[in-house]
């Protein structure tokens, strides 16, 4: 059996509706888009990136790469690797699935990618600076 249709198999096991369509193959936890992918052509190994649709602007980039480079230095987040392309949140899993064995790790990195995403979207989320006084009469 392909190491693709296994993934699909073990997602679909867990209830989890699974796309395949010409472009590739995807699924939605709790709101995020997942992808699996195949870094090289004509390899069996597949690896799990997702994008998020927080886009970001001049303004805010230069916070999001700072909760990023925090996360990234996070050893909770070790397995995955976090960056920006064209002002949106990308994350990447440093592991790779390329045996069946590898297959219950997708549950794992996708958990921990699903924190990831959240944690910056809570970090972007975070007023900071001077607080506005109300001016009393």
């Amino acid at each position: 059996m392909d190491i693709l249709e296994s993934c699909i198999n073990y997602l679909t096991d867990r209830n989890i509706p699974v796309t395949s369509n010409n472009k590739g193959t995807y699924f939605e936890f709790e709101g995020i888009s997942f992808y699996l992918v195949y870094p090289f052509e004509g390899g069996q190994i597949i690896q799990i990136f997702a994008c998020d649709v927080l886009k970001l602007n001049k303004r805010n980039r230069t916070k999001a790469l700072w909760v990023i480079n925090k996360l990234n230095c996070d050893m909770n987040y070790a397995n995955i690797k976090i960056g920006i392309l064209d002002f949106h949140v990308l994350v990447f899993s440093e592991a790779v699935i390329s045996d069946e064995s590898d297959v219950g790790q997708l549950s794992t990195l996708t958990v921990s990618m699903h924190k990831a995403i959240t944690e910056i979207r809570k970090q972007m989320k975070r007023r900071r600076g001077k607080k506005r006084r109300v001016i009393k009469e």
